[in-house]
């Protein structure tokens, strides 16, 4: 489930400069009836670093998804942080900034 790889400090930055905490998201992600449906949703040109107990990925996202049963597209580049907590590993930050 989304909501374990979530840290409980997890912040977004959206492609719109809004800022979700972790119960905000998830609220706005997967609560309700979903009018759209995801075809694809990928990442690709991703970097990871490592630093101990931390990790970034700078990857551009692409997703595809029916909506009204019109076929939307949307990419983006982010900056995602993750931390190691109790063995596992977490995402604790992301930004996201809309490409073409």
């Amino acid at each position: 489930m989304l909501f374990r790889s979530l840290d409980d400090g997890f912040l977004l930055t959206n492609t719109f400069g809004e800022v979700y905490d972790k119960a905000r998201f998830l609220q706005a992600c997967c609560a309700g009836e979903s009018t759209s449906r995801n075809v694809l949703l990928g990442a690709i040109d991703a970097q990871v670093k490592v630093y101990g107990n931390a990790a970034v990925i700078v990857a551009r996202t692409e997703m595809r998804f029916t909506r009204d049963t019109e076929e939307q597209k949307l990419a983006w580049r982010s900056t995602r942080t993750f931390v190691k907590s109790g063995g596992k590993w977490k995402l604790a930050a992301e930004q996201r900034t809309s490409v073409g």
